[in-house]
């Protein structure tokens, strides 16, 4: 059998589950005319037998709807006995073991009560005859049967076959589909052996009130080698997941996980203290704000949460498996894909015996005051922006009671990797969206975000949200910035300064606003009431409280993704205002005052927002020249030759970035990658193939010896030997398209977790090129 998501099937199976029964599902029973109950065109066969009028048919809704019209009274009559259940395979009666909470059926037959027969202490509530058992009358041992189209059971009511029938079924049993209805919306289910010829349920499944998509525990038996492609696109597309197999493979499988989950379990889950501050906030202590600023300010709102306004994609459902599992795992992803966004939807629905706890990019501070309150309880945690200090999350790994699941983004999580490769994380990687999950997200865009013309065509070239959003929701160019400068040019600025610093992964704190504004102009009481003129742009950031030794107020955007947007946008259009903000940061902010200084130098003076933001090079060459003053590492020099490599600066690049290679000591490999690319670039256009060759060997070295971030070698690597094949030609670059392919394959190996999948799909065009270049030449 192949079963999708199994973990939390089996979690499913242990804790209650819904079922859903069609004709296949009975298919091990047999009537008494010793012969299998039959399901779709089998019953049609046997239909045949016995009624000359329909030997022509082959339809079996067409022959039911003639023979109700024609001989109702002898096919009702037919149809009693016939689904009748004598006898049935032993392993159904595994099925009792379930907790079972409802069944629903359009199965006329009564093998459900000839199972039930069996039961000791449960009973079948025959819906049609009882109506609910509610209050004290109800306990754990009944289960609510609801036969959607009769039974055998009451032969006095009609069943449900015909076209007619079928088309009114769902309004004269509204009872009955209202509960399918609820049922499906919000607790696991199975379906099995049923198809969607019937109109009924998908009408009570998907009515327009109902939000069947916001539950990801629903399971579709299809039957193993037969299975229509058609029919599993669709499944997947409505979030199911896919069980391939028999019924009575499945019965197997229920008799195996019985047995197995009568083991003994020892984990202790008991929490008696005071976890509050690492609980998700409650409902009636939430501010509501429309949905409309999840998609104009990337900004994830508890309120958004618990409204369930924003769509689980089918990520979701995957890494509830892995955690269902008991493994540790790392979600990684791009810039707004929407990592932050699953996590907070885990916390608030995610079904764990652990208590759930979430920390926000914790130091190793965090961690320790954490480890001392939750002691040796068992706990689930989730951690956002978990290489914020990877010595805290080394630690938080070290502990056995903690199931952890951590998130952070792709290109943070290449580069520091290898601090935890040891411990075995399941790697899940979630910037790609499937075409259903496109559609599910526009579909919850207010419309009057969208551009008029939408759809998921973007998707086929890049399948993220942060492409999908680009092609549908309308530009964003945060006018409003034009406004407020005008308006208040200090607030602007302030605001301007917070977005940059926690763009770089820190917070700003007042020190750093007070430095910026300057005491010469401004007292305190003025500076704070400047921050205040900002409103909501930014936000007061308590947790920095705990990070830092100073005790003072420290401020971030509403998101980070939201502050490089600012940024990237006002980069483009407002370069001269951006650009005085960055050079008057850098003039009179000391280093001292800057919260996490070694992390915030490695993004500060990042070559593409300097190139969107100083489009004269001189005034990007003073600014640079700046932080060389205030502090000239190598990764200034990095940047900077970067940064000229962009403005096709090749000579005064090559200069920078050997100053920094002459310097580096931390990461050489880093630097020297730099060297090598820019070294390949700024001689391209000279036909110095010799010199390009050495340029390649130097990159080829980090890819050979570079232990820790080897794999982001690999990328710059082959796109330079691509680029060397397409000037010199397949017998000058035979050897070095080998040896690309060599790295190719170590990157694109599954075994290797060290590159994200955008990366690895980047590997496999090249691989896709580099092997249709060997083949033409091998076939002349």
């Amino acid at each position: 059998m192949n079963i999708e998501n199994e973990n939390t099937l089996k979690k499913a199976l242990e804790k209650g589950i819904n079922l859903f029964c069609g004709a296949g599902f009975s298919v091990e029973a047999k009537n008494f005319e010793d012969r299998k109950l039959p399901c779709g065109d089998g019953l049609l066969l046997v239909l045949k037998e016995r009624f000359n009028s329909i030997s022509e048919y082959g339809d079996l809704i067409k022959a039911c709807t003639f023979l109700q019209l024609t001989e109702n009274e002898a096919f009702h009559s037919f149809i009693t006995e016939y689904f009748k259940v004598k006898s049935f395979e032993d392993c159904y009666n595994e099925l009792l073991k379930l907790p079972l909470k409802n069944i629903f059926t359009t199965n006329v037959d009564n093998l459900w009560f000839k199972i039930f027969s069996n039961a000791e202490s449960r009973s079948l509530n025959n819906i049609a005859n009882n109506g609910s058992v509610y209050g004290k009358n109800r306990h754990s041992g009944i289960i609510d049967y609801y036969a959607l189209h009769g039974c055998v059971e009451n032969p006095k009511a009609a069943y449900i076959f015909s076209k007619i029938d079928l088309a009114t079924a769902f309004i004269d049993g509204a009872n009955s589909w209202e509960s399918l209805s609820k049922e499906t919306e919000s607790f696991p289910i199975i379906f099995w052996g049923w198809n969607f010829a019937d109109p009924a349920p998908l009408q009570a499944m998907y009515k327009k009130k109902n939000n069947i998509n916001n539950n990801q525990n629903k399971w579709f038996l299809l039957y193993g080698d037969n299975v229509k492609k058609e029919d599993e696109d669709i499944l997947r597309a409505l979030g199911f997941n896919i069980i391939k197999g028999s019924t009575k493979e499945f019965l197997e499988y229920i008799k195996k996980f019985n047995i197995e989950n009568k083991k003994e379990k020892s984990d202790s889950y008991s929490f008696d203290i005071d976890d509050k501050k690492y609980c998700i906030p409650n409902k009636k202590d939430i501010v509501s704000v429309p949905i409309d600023i999840f998609f104009s300010e990337y900004s994830t709102r508890w309120s958004h949460i618990y409204s369930n306004s924003i769509v689980k994609t089918h990520h979701y459902r995957y890494v509830s498996n892995i955690i269902d599992s008991g493994r540790n795992c790392f979600v990684i992803g791009i810039r707004g894909c929407g990592k932050t966004t699953l996590m907070m939807q885990l916390l608030k629905d995610f079904d764990s015996k652990r208590k759930k706890h979430f920390l926000i990019e914790p130091t190793v501070f965090d961690v320790k005051e954490y480890l001392r309150v939750i002691g040796n309880n068992n706990v689930l945690l989730f951690v956002d922006g978990a290489f914020q200090d990877s010595n805290a999350l080394s630690l938080l790994l070290q502990h056995k009671n903690i199931q952890l699941v951590a998130f952070e983004r792709d290109f943070d999580y290449e580069s520091q990797f290898h601090k935890i490769e040891l411990y075995g994380l399941k790697i899940i990687d979630i910037t790609e969206i499937s075409k259903s999950d496109a559609q599910e997200i526009l579909n919850s865009i207010p419309k009057f975000l969208l551009q008029k013309k939408t759809g998921t065509k973007p998707i086929e070239f890049d399948p993220s949200i942060p492409n999908l959003f680009a092609g549908n929701v309308k530009s964003i160019n945060f006018k409003f910035f034009n406004k407020f400068y005008l308006e208040d040019k200090d607030a602007a600025e302030v605001f301007l300064l917070v977005c940059y610093v926690h763009s770089c992964g820190v917070p700003c704190s007042f020190d750093m606003v007070y430095s910026f504004l300057g005491d010469d102009k401004y007292s305190w009481q003025d500076m704070l009431d400047i921050v205040e003129r900002s409103g909501n742009l930014i936000k007061t950031d308590a947790s920095a409280f705990k990070a830092y030794d100073i005790l003072q107020d420290y401020y971030s955007c509403r998101s980070r993704f939201f502050a490089e947007k600012i940024l990237e946008k006002l980069g483009n259009y407002n370069g001269d205002i951006l650009g005085k903000v960055l050079k008057r940061f850098v003039r009179k902010v000391a280093i001292s005052k800057i919260c996490n200084y070694v992390k915030f130098k490695k993004r500060c003076i990042d070559a593409d927002l300097i190139y969107k933001t100083f489009k004269n090079v001189s005034e990007g060459i003073e600014f640079y020249n700046l932080w060389l003053e205030k502090d000239g590492n190598e990764y200034v020099y990095q940047q900077e030759a970067l940064y000229l490599s962009k403005n096709k600066k090749y000579q005064d690049a090559f200069l920078c970035i050997d100053m920094a290679k002459s310097i580096s000591s931390y990461n050489p490999f880093a630097v020297q990658s730099t060297y090598a690319q820019i070294w390949f670039d700024s001689n391209y256009d000279k036909n110095d193939k010799e010199v390009l060759k050495k340029a390649l060997e130097l990159l080829e070295e980090c890819c050979c010896n570079d232990k820790k971030t080897r794999g982001i070698h690999f990328i710059h690597y082959v796109i330079r030997v691509c680029k060397f094949f397409t000037k010199y030609g397949f017998s000058e670059s035979k050897s070095i398209i080998d040896s690309a392919l060599r790295y190719i394959n170590i990157g694109l190996n599954p075994e290797n977790f060290e590159l994200s999948n955008y990366h690895k799909n980047l590997l496999k065009k090249y691989k896709d090129k580099f092997v249709k270049i060997k083949d033409g030449v091998d076939l002349n």
